[in-house]
C-alpha cells in the first residue's frame, strides 16, 4: 500500500467535496447541495480537524498495514468517549491469511463496535460481508479514525442546522476512499484518478454499500450484491455469495441500529481494551508476519 499522507487525504476530500457539488447520481446531489455549495473549503477544513492526527502519523510512513504493537500504541491514544460519535477502521486476519478492512460510522462508538460488531448473536441475526469476514477471522482489531464534536459543542455557524448524518457519511466515505475499502467502479466515481492505478492495496474491500447513501431509507433496507461479490477478487465474498455462511445472495446493507441493552458499566477505556481482546489470542501472529 502507499502511505496515506496528510497531502494524499486532502488531495482524496477536496476530489470529494468538488464531486458532491455535480455528483454522479441525482440523489446525492439532492440531499448533500445544501451542506457543500458555497462551504466546501469550510467544510474541507472542519472535515480535516475531525480527522485524529495520530492516525495520518502511522499510515503515513507505512508499506503495509501497521503492526500489531503500532496498532496498540494507535488505540492508546487519547481514546474518544465511549458515546462519541465517529468513523472507524476495522482490520480483520482471516484464517485463510489475507487482510480484509471496513470503515463504518457510528452516532455512539462504544454500542456500534461492542454491543453489535462484537456480539456474536447481534452477527448470527444481521447477516453481512463485513459479519462473514469476522467468523472467519484468526482476530481483528478496531481503530478510531476520526470523531466529530458533539452537535451541542464546537459546531461552526454555518453548520448548525445541517443533517448530522450527512457529516458522518461524508466523513465515513472519505474514510472509505483513503483506506480502499470499497468496490473498484466507486473508485472510479469519487477518487481522483492519479490514485486509481495507484499501488495495490495489501487487502480485500468490505464496504458494499456507498456511504453516502447512509440513511436514504427510499433505497430500501436491501440491495442485490450477488453478481458483484459472485465476481470479486476475494476467494471469501465469492464463498459468501454462493451460500457457504447465508441462505441468499439478497444481502443486508449494514446500517447501525439501537442496542436493546445499554451497558453503563462499560468506561471510555473499554473502547481500547475491549477490541484488542477481539485479536489478543493471534496477536503474537500478527507480530511474526
Amino acid at each position: 500500500m502507499a502511505g496515506i499522507s496528510r497531502a494524499v487525504a486532502a488531495d482524496i476530500l477536496s476530489h470529494l467535496l468538488n464531486t458532491l457539488e455535480y455528483p454522479p447520481q441525482e440523489r446525492h446531489r439532492k440531499r448533500y447541495s445544501s451542506l457543500v455549495e458555497g462551504n466546501e473549503a469550510a467544510l474541507h477544513r472542519y472535515l480535516f480537524s475531525c480527522l485524529r492526527p495520530e492516525v495520518l502519523e502511522v499510515f503515513s510512513h507505512q508499506s503495509s498495514l501497521p503492526s500489531w504493537a503500532t496498532l496498540r500504541k494507535l488505540n492508546e491514544q487519547g481514546p474518544p468517549p465511549p458515546d462519541a460519535a465517529g468513523v472507524y477502521l476495522n482490520i480483520i486476519r482471516g484464517t485463510d491469511g489475507h487482510d480484509r478492512l471496513y470503515v463504518g460510522q457510528t452516532t455512539r462508538l462504544n454500542q456500534r463496535i461492542f454491543r453489535q460488531h462484537m456480539n456474536f448473536r447481534y452477527r448470527r441475526d444481521n447477516r453481512s460481508l463485513h459479519y462473514h469476514a469476522i467468523e472467519y477471522s484468526s482476530w481483528n482489531n478496531f481503530v478510531v479514525l476520526a470523531v466529530p464534536p458533539p452537535p451541542s459543542g464546537s459546531l461552526p455557524s454555518w453548520l448548525r442546522g445541517s443533517n448530522p448524518q450527512l457529516i458522518l457519511n461524508v466523513l465515513e466515505m472519505w474514510c472509505a476512499l483513503m483506506f480502499k475499502t470499497l468496490p473498484r467502479n466507486t473508485f472510479e466515481d469519487w477518487l481522483p484518478e492519479k490514485y486509481l492505478d495507484a499501488e495495490h492495496a495489501d487487502w480485500f474491500p468490505l464496504n458494499l454499500a456507498l456511504p453516502l447513501d447512509q440513511g436514504d431509507h427510499e433505497l430500501g433496507a436491501t440491495v442485490d450484491w450477488g453478481e458483484a461479490l459472485r465476481n470479486a477478487n476475494d476467494p471469501l465474498a465469492r464463498g459468501y455469495a454462493s451460500g457457504r455462511a447465508p441462505t441468499s445472495t439478497s444481502l443486508s446493507v449494514q446500517h447501525e441500529k439501537p442496542a436493546e441493552v445499554e451497558s453503563a458499566g462499560l468506561g471510555a477505556s473499554s473502547i481500547v481494551l475491549l477490541a484488542f481482546a477481539a485479536g489478543f489470542v493471534a496477536g503474537a501472529f500478527w507480530q511474526k508476519r
